[in-house]
This record gives structure tokens, C-alpha cells and sequence, in this order.
């Protein structure tokens, strides 16, 4: 296998299927166009494993500073050795080096413990009634008592619009369970929605965000909030996304500083980052093959 193909496998997550629950692997490569392992860092749970995938050149994998209890390595990489398993049994940092090249060849992964709750991404559609269907899976609960749906019209301040309890007994399942919640308010314009699965200490955590909106044949509009910005400037479409549509944020002496390609299916929103620019009037330009919006937004 090419190096080059190693590369598109570095620092992949791949998820494989377990008893009930989804366990991942953490591919690192060692060596390839430089002395290094990549990712070097990495954050993994308690039950992953770590695999380390050569590409070129003689190194090793060297266990240096990891937790108590843990089991050190010390393993070649090289053409005949091109693979090595390690599944971390203690939670802590984990750090390695390859030791004809240390220190400037080394890495770290930090194992954490699991969350109560493993589960898919939110994933959502707007309905023939104009609401919000919403729908998850959970591989495996533990202590899990039900789930918050919040919702928010500006992705920043959200509100429960319902709530839905575990399907797992007592709060714990190593079964799959699939999920589905139909907000009874019809989206006026927009809406972003999260869950907040909540275990049954009380305590939680937050899934993926995701935006709705509502699609017309020629009412595209452009939202920016927040307006004036800071930092990261999010931009809303209500609308159907064009062909060939793009959007750039421009200067006001019309040089284009970003240019972004916005989610055909109109799901995820654009995001600038404007944390790094300097202060004052900005212009966000929406174009495709019919039409061309533009709006102002302004840096503080």
C-alpha cells in the first residue's frame, strides 16, 4: 500500500461494530514525507484501540510517560513491521516517541472514560406540515433518563420544545434504540435544534446542533447573525440553494478575503471566522447561477 493512500488514513476514526455499542480505532501514521507520527495528538475513550500504520522509513513506537497500570511498548515500524495494536486499559495520557528519531519524532493520546450514552448524530427534516422531524439512535445507556429537544431561532439561545424519555429499562441498554420527535410548532422561518440527554444524576450532555429552513422557489434570503460580530459570523439561508452557489466575504474595497461553498441541501450552516480581521464594514456575498445577495456586516 502507497504511502500517499496512508495519508488519506492518518487520524481516521474508523467505527466498527460492537456488542451493542461502537468501538473505534485510531489509525497513526509513522513516518511517510517526514519523521513524524500523524495525528501526534489525539483524544480516544476507555475501550478504543490505537493503531499504528507504517509508511516509510525505520522507526518504532516507544512507550515514554503513561498511567499506572498500564502496559508499555516498545515496537519497530519498519517494511516488515508495518502494523502495531495497542488497546489502553488505564485513563490518563499516553505518551510514545520513535527513538532513532526522538525527541522531534514523538506523540500523545489521552484515553477518557466513556459517556453514559453512545449515540448517532441529530438528524433532521422539515415534514409536509411544516415541522421540524427529528430523529436519533442510541447504541448503548447508561443511567439515561430521557432526552431534552431545544430549539432556538438564532442557533445561540435555545428553549425545550419537548422531551423524551429513555426506551432503555430502568436507563440502561446495550441495545439499539432508535429515536423520533415531531415538533408541534411549525418553523415559521428558520430553526436550529440540539438534544440534551440527561442521566439519571442529573447531569448531561449536548448532541450535534442542526438548522432547518424553510425552502422556496425564489425567496432565497440571507441571514447573518450575530451582526455586529466578533468572532465566528454564522450565515443563515432561508431559502433553495443555487447551482454553482458560492459565498465570499469581501472587503470594502471589493477584494475577496473568504470564499465558502454552502451545503447544497441547506442542513448545515456557513461559518466565517472574522476573530483575526480588523474592525469595520464587511460585505457577505451570496451568488449562484440566478441571483446574487449581498449584506453588510460589521466587525467589531
Amino acid at each position: 500500500m502507497s504511502s500517499k493512500l496512508y495519508t488519506h488514513l492518518a487520524a481516521a476514526l474508523l467505527l466498527l461494530a460492537a456488542t451493542g455499542a461502537r468501538a473505534t480505532i485510531l489509525t497513526i501514521q509513522v513516518g511517510g514525507s517526514s519523521n513524524s507520527f500523524t495525528p501526534s495528538s489525539a483524544t480516544i475513550v476507555l475501550g478504543d484501540t490505537v493503531r499504528w500504520q507504517w509508511a516509510a522509513g525505520t522507526h518504532t513506537t516507544t512507550s515514554l510517560g503513561i498511567p499506572g497500570g498500564a502496559t508499555a511498548w516498545n515496537q519497530p515500524m519498519t517494511s516488515s513491521s508495518t502494523t502495531y495494536t495497542y488497546k489502553p486499559s488505564q485513563l490518563g495520557a499516553y505518551n510514545y516517541q520513535c527513538n532513532p528519531h526522538a525527541p522531534g519524532m514523538a506523540g500523545t493520546f489521552t484515553v477518557t472514560a466513556p459517556t453514559p450514552v453512545k449515540m448517532g448524530d441529530l438528524t433532521s427534516k422539515i415534514d409536509a406540515q411544516g415541522r421540524a422531524a427529528l430523529a436519533w439512535t442510541t447504541y448503548s445507556e447508561e443511567q439515561n433518563r430521557h432526552f431534552e429537544i431545544q430549539r432556538s431561532a438564532d442557533g445561540f439561545a435555545f428553549a425545550q420544545a419537548g422531551q423524551l424519555p429513555s426506551q432503555a429499562p430502568g436507563g440502561n441498554s446495550t441495545q439499539k434504540h432508535d429515536y423520533r420527535f415531531t415538533d408541534p410548532s411549525p418553523i415559521v422561518e428558520r430553526a436550529f435544534y440540539r438534544l440534551r440527554q440527561v442521566d439519571l444524576d442529573g447531569k448531561g450532555s449536548y448532541s450535534n446542533v442542526v438548522f432547518l429552513a424553510l425552502k422556496g422557489e425564489n425567496d432565497l434570503q440571507l441571514h447573518l447573525h450575530p451582526n455586529p460580530v466578533k468572532d465566528k459570523l454564522n450565515i443563515h439561508i432561508a431559502g433553495r440553494i443555487g447551482k454553482n452557489a458560492v459565498i465570499e466575504l469581501v472587503d470594502i474595497n471589493g477584494k475577496t478575503i473568504q470564499t465558502k461553498v454552502p451545503d447544497p441541501d441547506n442542513t448545515v450552516m456557513t461559518v466565517f471566522d472574522m476573530s483575526k480581521m480588523q474592525p469595520g464594514q464587511y460585505l457577505v456575498q451570496y451568488k449562484d447561477d440566478n441571483q446574487d445577495i449581498t449584506k453588510k456586516v460589521t466587525k467589531e
